[in-house]
């Protein structure tokens, strides 16, 4: 299949099929943030497959400097006795899109495939809650898994912060600002 004049592998093929085949909406009379939200959740089902089996997820709940509580979720790709290297997963959407349900296939795959615990961030969205309301939500979840490290069976010393589209600009400027406010740097950023 050509696209714009490039071949396109079987893979971009079908992904390519699979956002079009799902993407037919009229967005002109329903242009409002939670049918998006709903839609962009929904199409990320979609194309993610099958859930992927791991050992454990656990739904946490982290305090926020605001007296708010965070929801996060770790995801264990086995049993393990000892610390275990971990990602803080940031998931992308714009800042107005994305949630823990909607990556959680991502998520599973990360943890299954790398063999470390993925932790993935609910940080709040805007418009409802403009910047930096996200960033402070990704550097106190960093700091109280930081913290609480031994509890949660995590090697500080392999904790690390990633994402994707947005979540990767967050993970960049957590770790910037995690540096300039002299807090634990992430053992590695992607």
């Amino acid at each position: 299949m050509l696209h714009e004049g490039q071949r396109l592998s079987p893979q971009l093929q079908l992904l390519r099929n699979r956002l079009y085949r799902h993407s037919v909406q009229d967005w002109s009379s329903q242009f409002d943030i939670q049918h998006i939200r709903s839609y962009f959740d929904d199409l990320l089902a979609r194309l993610a497959g099958p859930a992927i089996e791991i050992y454990q997820t656990i739904d946490l709940l982290v305090p926020s400097r605001d007296g708010n509580s965070i929801q996060a979720r770790m995801y264990l790709p086995f049993a393990s006795s000892e610390p275990l290297p971990t990602l803080l997963y940031v998931h992308g959407g714009s800042y107005v899109m994305g949630s823990i349900e909607a990556y959680d296939q991502t998520c599973r795959a990360l943890a299954a495939h790398s063999g470390m615990q993925v932790v993935s961030i609910d940080y709040r969205l805007a418009p409802e809650h403009p910047f930096p309301a996200a960033l402070h939500d990704c550097i106190d979840v960093w700091t109280w898994l930081h913290a609480n490290s031994e509890q949660l069976n995590i090697d500080p010393n392999q904790l690390m912060i990633g994402g994707d589209s947005v979540g990767g600009t967050l993970s960049t400027v957590t770790t910037r600002q995690l540096s300039l406010l002299g807090l634990p740097a992430p053992h590695l950023q992607l």
